[in-house]
């Protein structure tokens, strides 16, 4: 494994033991409705995006736990789908990347667009792509709802890696940081972490 496959990886195995200790309402659901939460999620971000656009009110500290939280919900659902991130976002393009934060610019230069509606339309897009996974599985449709919710997934993965780099977020930091703070939430932290 490279070293920045190992980091990516790192990031999901903190994800997972993060999920399972302090989201165990979540991670005891099926895998069907644990994939539909993590659909609404992606649905409550986009409409959090289109809300600061209509009436700005987002400071760049709620900006950056926005980017950060769908981020994270982005590794968790990657965790549900048992698929290592590397295994989606790393190719021979890739090779020369050796940090998160440079992949990160990499994905700025790809994505961010002059308009101030990039992250939206970019986000709203790919949380449609999964949540027609969702209810195509609902249906019991032919369709491939696993591939199209990796998809969406990891596309939601490159335009949060995008959006951190573009309003300098250190993602890895902030997620620790923000894991942190979901933690200290429970009244067992300090057992826990004791």
């Amino acid at each position: 494994m490279t070293q920045l496959s190992d980091k990516l990886y790192q990031l999901q195995l903190n994800q997972l033991r993060h999920d399972e200790t302090y989201h165990k309402e979540i991670v005891r659901l099926p895998v069907h409705q644990r994939l539909n939460h993590m659909a609404l999620h992606f649905a409550k971000y986009s409409g959090l995006l289109a809300s600061e656009l209509i009436a700005p009110s987002f400071n760049e500290q709620e900006r950056a736990k926005l980017v950060v939280d769908c981020f994270a919900i982005a590794v968790s659902s990657m965790n549900i789908l048992n698929t290592r991130i590397s295994d989606r976002l790393l190719s021979d393009n890739t090779t020369h990347i050796s940090s998160i934060a440079e992949l990160a610019q990499a994905y700025a230069k790809e994505l961010v667009t002059p308009s101030k509606y990039w992250l939206l339309l970019q986000s709203s897009a790919l949380s449609g792509k999964i949540a027609k996974a969702c209810e195509s599985l609902d249906h019991l449709e032919s369709y491939d709802y696993r591939e199209v919710f990796l998809e969406g997934a990891t596309g939601l993965i490159k335009v949060y890696l995008a959006a951190a780099h573009t309003f300098g977020i250190d993602i890895e930091s902030s997620l620790t940081e923000r894991l942190l703070t979901v933690k200290k939430k429970s009244i067992f932290f300090e057992d826990i972490h004791s």
